[in-house]
């Protein structure tokens, strides 16, 4: 099966819907399962979705990153940092990311939360030694971001 992008699939689904709603004559075929046949194709291609995985890089100790421009981002600690983040969803909707960081070869840089960030309650700390690996999984729930840390 060929990769599609969301983009690809939203333009599919909307091009059908399209078609439904100026060709009263597919409605009936709706019943026999087409609509149905074609969401569910639409929506298990999902898993063979591509996200890119933005870079991020630190200006005078702050990281800000823009939730708009990806859900999935890499970060290298090479200094002490503080995380903003911009674009938040609007009230109401919720959003998933995560954040793939390692330490550089020094080792020891931390990471302060910036504004709207809240750590789970007993969450470890980040990795701290030299190449050390870890994600920073964080889920908007409609007026801030909450924090886990996950060290690999």
């Amino acid at each position: 099966m060929a990769v599609k992008n969301y983009t690809d699939i939203i333009n599919e689904m909307n091009a059908y819907l399209t078609n439904v709603a100026s060709n009263k004559s597919i409605v009936p075929s709706l019943v026999n399962g087409t609509f149905t046949d074609l969401m569910d194709s639409l929506f298990s291609q999902l898993k063979y979705v591509v996200q890119q995985v933005v870079t991020l890089t630190s200006v005078t100790n702050v990281v800000t990153i823009d939730l708009q421009e990806a859900n999935h981002f890499s970060l290298s600690l090479t200094e002490d940092i503080t995380l903003e983040f911009t674009n938040t969803p609007s009230i109401g909707y919720n959003g998933t990311y995560v954040i793939n960081c390692i330490q550089d070869v020094t080792g020891g840089h931390t990471i302060t939360n910036g504004t709207n960030v809240i750590d789970v309650d007993g969450v470890a700390d980040p990795k701290t030694g030299g190449d050390e690996k870890f994600q920073l999984w964080l889920y908007w729930d409609g007026t801030s971001l909450i924090k886990n840390v996950v060290n690999l």
